[in-house]
């Protein structure tokens, strides 16, 4: 006897969905929790203090690149500072491998502030930062990678470093050189030094040499001057998601959208939405919004969801007097401006349309919430609005593209 069993179209699509999105769901979870964000570097237009010719966000740090040094800034303890000595200015600074991705940032009130559609690259190029000597950085799963090029005949004797914001320098037993900071220790990796011998990689025996309490140079073996030399250190760093996914989500084309907290380089309070590729190996766009400036306010994204053509609506609450806001928002300043902080705050529905790129945002923040916390964060109060979003979504036009 043979039993058949037939799934009605709905029960079918829905078994669709669990099969097909619940893994990658899951694997989006999963990874949000135990990777950073595939790093990327993209140029300051702004964004970040003059000095910087161009950024990159790593987990809970962000990897600032002026001219002549490298800055690692965390939230929790003062900046490292890596100088290059003896340099004056390279000859060149330049983006490479350009990933298709960009970055944008609306904060505050004032649209003249914002920076919006900023090129994402692979990798930074110094050019000639000492004679014959070229750098270059781009990311490493545990953190960033920088690698020295030394042309035939040039002296990789000159590469020094002059290290600030430690409480200490020290070499390990396997040759990794230690930053030790008061939140914990950062880790350079031991160079790996080679050429390239008849299309092979030859190493090159190499060491981390300290000059001084705060000065480090790197000592290369013999090796054949009339061939070019790669030296490639691994700043590693932390590797968590800890400020925050809030919200993950899925579109029709299996690209993951997440919504967190703010980039180091940005003020407290402010709420970044990424989306990756499929594969998670590309930010092909980060979207920072938020206030102008950290001082006691601070804002927060409780949920997500998307519509049809793929635009993103986001819930949460504000007690900023310098959200950003465009014309026809239902509210366009702070509800309580007499008492911001944490018992008074406006709930907020940006409509981000078009890949993140133009922020239309629309404003529910007419309801002060005084001495009680925002209803916004509670779980029902979320589902009910996620209720209403939903209907609202689905009666909805597109939008179209301008």
């Amino acid at each position: 006897m043979s039993v058949s069993c037939r799934l009605g179209g709905v029960y079918w699509k829905f078994f669709r969905f669990v099969a097909i999105r619940l893994p990658l769901v899951l694997a989006c979870v999963i990874s949000a929790h135990t990777h950073a964000l595939p790093l990327f570097f993209e140029p300051n237009h702004g964004q970040a203090p003059k000095a910087v010719r161009f950024l990159a966000q790593h987990a809970d740090y962000a990897i600032l690149l002026a001219d002549r040094e490298i800055v690692l800034k965390s939230l929790e303890d003062a900046p490292v500072t890596l100088r290059l000595a003896g340099v004056k200015k390279p000859r060149v600074i330049q983006g490479e491998q350009p990933t298709g991705g960009v970055s944008n940032y609306f904060l505050g009130p004032d649209p003249s502030k914002w920076h919006s559609d900023i090129p994402h690259f692979a990798s930074v190029r110094y050019g000639q930062i000492y004679p014959g000597i070229d750098l270059v950085f781009h990311g490493h799963p545990n953190g960033v990678e920088y690698d020295f090029v030394i042309s035939p005949g040039a002296d990789s004797g000159r590469i020094q470093f002059e290290i600030e914001g430690t409480s200490g320098i020290a070499v390990d037993g396997d040759g990794n050189l230690l930053l030790h900071t008061h939140s914990g220790v950062l880790r350079q990796e031991k160079p790996f030094v080679y050429q390239e011998m008849h299309g092979e990689r030859v190493r090159i025996d190499s060491q981390f040499v300290l000059s001084g309490s705060h000065s480090v140079g790197i000592r290369v073996s013999d090796y054949d001057r009339s061939k070019l030399l790669i030296i490639d250190p691994v700043i590693s760093l932390s590797a968590t998601l800890s400020s925050g996914a809030t919200s993950i989500a899925l579109d029709s084309a299996g690209n993951v959208l997440i919504v967190g907290g703010a980039p180091v380089v940005t003020p407290l309070g402010t709420i970044t939405v990424n989306k990756l590729n499929a594969m998670l190996s590309t930010v092909l766009y980060s979207t920072t919004f938020g206030p102008a400036n950290s001082s006691s306010a601070s804002a927060s994204a409780s949920a997500m969801v998307l519509d049809a053509s793929g635009n993103i609506y986001i819930t949460g609450s504000t007690s900023s007097t310098s959200f950003p806001t465009t014309p026809g928002a239902f509210q366009t300043t702070f509800g309580n401006p007499a008492s911001p902080g944490l018992f008074a705050q406006d709930a907020f529905l940006p409509s981000l349309i078009r890949q993140v790129k133009l922020p239309t945002r629309r404003i529910l923040g007419a309801t002060p919430m005084i001495r009680r916390p925002a209803w916004l964060l509670t779980p029902l109060a979320r589902h009910m609005l996620l209720a209403f979003l939903n209907r609202l979504i689905s009666r909805r036009r597109p939008v179209p593209s301008e």
